[in-house]
């Protein structure tokens, strides 16, 4: 959970940091209690029956200030910009920044995070505009920001809830301390009978849970996830490939993904009489090797590198919600492409714990595991920015380009087609 900071202005507490989800119609209230007792957060914000979105968060609260009234930042933004979609970097001290986003008058999942430099904070924004290119950034002088706004316009909807967990905790801890009495009583009653013999149970679970999660560990290191941002640095590469070059005509061209590392190997072909090599290799991108299979064709082959995450730094959805959310997005814009393809979940193999003697371990209750479905995509090179805001849990295998015969062009026909292959990756969470 997030480090959450909290700062007393007008005689209640503006809490920054908090963890934001977006929220669907129906039972909003239970379902945002439900997933904040859940990360074992003390405080959740929602505004109204039906929000868009809600945080959840632990903060720590000073003596001096116990019994003031706590608001949260981000939601009292909102409230000033309830229309488009806005953003602002905020200083809070020397070395403390506040990044916010607002869209439609809810906070976005990505914003409210604390940071120690302004350029991290820019760089945070930027990546947020590549899923919402309309997303302008506020100067906080301009529009007279601080925390004194922030705070004339908190109201019951800004204002922090008890989730009720630590009076669940509070019982508990009676309820332990209750058990433990009997069992001590018992354990010293059975003690005067009999010899005391050590319980290594507890050490051993321990050692069996240590290795699990080590190989899960080692799981979400190999997962690597091109997301929004890598996938729109290979469709803008794809887009600045020219079609035309010196009196050759690009054909197609096949780029495959490792991780970060794209391989692409282009075709071209001759098209112009008075074409010629020596026109081909004065005219390509310095990076381009070029090799000549025949006189009236040319291969072009280069590399190039995009960001990616693991799921060590970036939490998978669970197929529930894929179902729900992301398989409906596909769904909408299914019109603008000649194919979506999502294939079966298969299970991703890790390597399997054992103990001294080469046995294999029993998994623990509380460990997640995950699965990927192959993703196969075919439309117009145009359709793939509807794709774009989709792609957060995808890593891509291979993307290629053909170039066709001028045609007229409707939804799905396209001179430019756009093939892409990939994983969708998902986490399990473990059941109790």
């Amino acid at each position: 959970m997030r480090h959450l900071l909290t700062l007393p202005v007008q005689n209640i507490q503006l809490v920054f940091g908090l963890d934001w989800l977006p929220l669907i119609s129906g039972k909003a209230a239970s379902t945002a209690l439900r997933v904040a007792r859940r990360r074992r957060a003390t405080h959740m914000v929602m505004d109204g029956e039906s929000p868009a979105s809600f945080a959840f968060g632990t903060p720590r609260l000073s003596r001096e200030h116990r019994r003031w009234p706590m608001h949260s930042a981000a939601q009292s933004f909102a409230r000033l910009y309830p229309r488009g979609s806005a953003a602002c970097i905020l200083t809070l001290d020397s070395d403390v920044y506040w990044l916010v986003a607002a869209n439609e008058g809810a906070v976005m999942s990505r914003s409210d995070l604390i940071f120690r430099s302004r350029q991290q904070a820019q760089a945070v924004y930027e990546n947020m505009r590549l899923s919402h290119p309309r997303l302008s950034l506020l100067n906080p002088e301009h529009i007279g920001l601080n925390l004194e706004s922030l705070a004339s316009a908190s109201d019951p909807g800004t204002a922090l809830r008890d989730t009720g967990l630590r009076r669940i905790r509070r019982l508990l801890v009676l309820f332990l301390f209750s058990a433990l009495g009997i069992a001590c009583t018992a354990g010293y009653r059975s003690w005067l009978f009999q010899p005391d013999t050590p319980d290594l149970s507890e050490v051993a679970n321990a050692k069996i849970e240590e290795k699990w999660r080590a190989a899960i560990n080692e799981v979400e290191h190999n997962i690597r996830l091109h997301g929004v941002a890598a996938t729109h640095a290979a469709l803008k590469h794809v887009y600045n490939i020219p079609v035309q070059i010196s009196g050759w005509a690009l054909v197609r061209v096949e780029c495959r993904a490792d991780g970060p590392l794209w391989r692409c190997v282009s075709e071209l072909n001759r098209q112009h009489p008075h074409a010629n090599n020596r026109g081909l290799m004065n005219s390509v991108p310095k990076q381009w090797a070029l090799s000549f299979p025949s006189i009236e064709t040319a291969r072009a082959s280069w590399e190039f590198r995009t960001f990616v995450q693991t799921a060590v730094t970036k939490r998978l959805h669970a197929p529930v919600h894929n179902k729900r959310h992301f398989q409906s997005a596909l769904q909408g814009i299914r019109m603008a492409f000649n194919r979506i393809e999502l294939g079966g979940e298969v299970p991703i193999a890790l390597r399997m714990p054992v103990d001294d003697t080469g046995r294999a371990l029993p998994p623990p209750q509380s460990m997640p595991r995950y699965t990927r479905r192959s993703v196969q995509i075919e439309g117009p090179l145009r359709s793939l920015s509807l794709l774009l805001p989709y792609t957060e849990s995808i890593g891509w295998r291979s993307l290629s380009l053909a170039v066709g015969p001028p045609t007229f062009p409707s939804s799905t026909n396209s001179q430019l087609r756009v093939t892409l292959h990939g994983e969708l990756y998902e986490r399990h969470e473990a059941t109790t």
